[in-house]
């Protein structure tokens, strides 16, 4: 921008309008690019909110913002969730030596849940 001003064009200029308008775009693109990769909640919502005037061109991004956004959330319930589970219920679970198959995979996802890796839980 600095060199269409160097070259004596104003802001009001078309072209320079249309040249600040596509540097936004770009800006607005990689900042949700880069929120859905790292998937940070707070990061999410400021890239959701500085995208609205390039909806059109950045549907797509968007939509996958928000899916991970959605389910950020979700998973934040569901580590709320698990984080209250009453001791007694934990530590019947814990008694288990051949747990059911399917009360083996909710404690699989459960630890994982809680940032546990997958070596640590096998």
């Amino acid at each position: 921008m600095a060199e269409c001003r160097e070259q004596g064009m104003d802001e009001n200029d078309d072209v320079y309008k249309e040249a600040k308008r596509t540097l936004d775009l770009i800006e607005a693109k990689r900042g949700l690019k880069n929120a859905i990769k790292a998937r940070h909640r707070d990061q999410l919502q400021a890239a959701l909110q500085a995208a609205p005037p390039f909806k059109n061109e950045l549907r797509k991004d968007m939509k996958e913002a928000e899916a991970v956004l959605e389910n950020l959330k979700r998973l934040d319930k569901l580590r709320h969730a698990i984080m209250a589970m009453n001791q007694a219920t934990i530590a019947e679970i814990k008694t288990y030596m051949n747990p059911p198959p399917a009360v083996f995979k909710v404690m699989m996802a459960t630890f994982l849940l809680l940032g546990n890796t997958t070596d640590q839980v096998n």
